[in-house]
């Protein structure tokens, strides 16, 4: 159970390794880099962005106002 006013996690499923780092944008959007050299963006819950072509694991992520 959950104190009132707060909102239930959710998991978001895509990266086939570990997560290394994690980034909030604006308007709640999150950043996510790992050990598969992969980014996804993810929105409301869904993967909406894949940014592949890492050559190694994505191991810091910083989101500008942009």
């Amino acid at each position: 159970a959950y104190a009132k006013g707060w909102i239930q996690p959710r998991r978001l499923e895509g990266h086939t390794d570990g997560v290394t780092c994690l980034a909030v944008g604006l308007g709640g959007t999150i950043y996510s880099g790992s050990f598969d050299f992969t980014v996804r963006v993810w929105r409301g819950g869904k993967e909406i962005r894949r940014l592949q072509g890492h050559t190694d694991w994505v191991r810091a992520l910083a989101v500008g106002p942009d």
